[in-house]
């Protein structure tokens, strides 16, 4: 039974890597410190969040502004934004839009099964739980004014992954469906006012 599991788990992850790697659509990353300074967004709906002081909404644009540490970006304004300090069973899910502010937990409350991979972004201070990521960034360039360094593998990773020295953050934006969008939230990126 355990060698079933592997063997499944192995087809899902080799299916997930081969669905990603179609076309570098992957601008921040890929191609360095190319930005887009647009931040537009085609949805519309209302936040689905309690009023959240680290983001603001423009109705305009579909997108709202999410602020942490000095850092502010800009994501649809329908994500729900959560603050992994408060909430210590919150599990980090990509098969959901969200906006995690923090690091998980330990023991997050994760569900058996989640399907799917979908647009996600995480700040979080460097630490231990991120020595990881933060080797894998090995592209130093600049990005709007900061000193960035992108991990240059985003077609294995399915992810953007900033490391911001300066600012002792990481910013990670996974890549689902949408490489554009991954792309906007992380071009979008700005000192806090």
């Amino acid at each position: 039974m355990r060698r079933f599991r592997i063997l499944t788990l192995m087809v899902v992850a080799l299916a997930l890597v081969a669905a990603g790697c179609g076309g570098d659509d992957l601008g921040v990353s890929a191609r360095g410190a190319q930005t887009d300074p647009t931040s537009t967004s085609t949805s519309s709906s209302p936040s689905t969040s309690s009023p959240d002081p680290t983001s603001t909404t423009s109705p305009a644009t579909g997108t709202k502004t999410v602020a942490y540490r000095g850092i502010t970006l800009e994501v649809p304004r329908d994500w729900v934004v959560y603050q992994l300090d408060d909430e210590p069973k919150r599990c980090v899910r990509y098969d959901q839009h969200a906006v995690y502010l923090g690091s998980e937990s330990t023991t997050p409350d994760c569900p058996a099964v989640a399907l799917g991979r979908v647009e996600t972004l995480q700040i979080q201070d460097l630490g231990a739980r991120t020595k990881v990521s933060e080797g894998l960034a090995t592209n130093a360039t600049s990005l709007n004014g900061f000193a960035v360094r992108l991990d240059p593998n985003t077609q294995f990773t399915h992810a953007l992954t900033a490391v911001l020295p300066d600012q002792n953050l990481l910013v990670t934006v996974t890549i689902g469906n949408d490489p554009a969008l991954a792309n906007r939230i992380l071009s979008s990126l700005a000192h806090a006012s």
